[in-house]
């Protein structure tokens, strides 16, 4: 982890207790409340035919935080367990690493109130 972002971090930027989500086939989509600054997805074999969608926070309600949010575990096929990360605003995925499809992939985000900007990319 660079320096800057374990300053950071380091700093109480991500305050609270972990967020621990288990998607369901009858609730695929958590959106993210401003607060939710370090969400762990749990393994989600129940969604065997379908991907998890974690919506991040308004970017201008998130503006100044910083996000740590991992997949734990990727269990059954193809597509069984992964994680898309969307933007708000247009309810799309995140360009470059919204696709959180192996096992302990993680991402540290910033909102600087315009965009997401990506800290550390650890998504395989």
């Amino acid at each position: 982890m660079s320096g800057d972002v374990l300053n950071l971090v380091n700093k109480d930027a991500l305050t609270g207790m972990p967020l621990v989500w288990t998607p369901t086939a009858a609730i695929p989509t958590y959106w993210m409340k401003p607060g939710d600054t370090c969400v762990i997805v749990a393994e989600h074999a129940a969604m065997a035919t379908g991907t998890a969608i974690l919506v991040l926070p308004g970017v201008a309600a998130a503006a100044g935080r910083i996000y740590y949010i991992c997949n734990v575990a990727v269990e059954g096929g193809a597509s069984a367990g992964d994680t898309s990360l969307y933007v708000q605003e247009n309810y799309t995925e995140l360009t470059t690493n919204g696709d959180m499809d192996a096992a302990d992939d993680y991402i540290f985000l910033y909102s600087d109130g315009r965009q997401w900007r990506t800290l550390v990319d650890g998504v395989a």
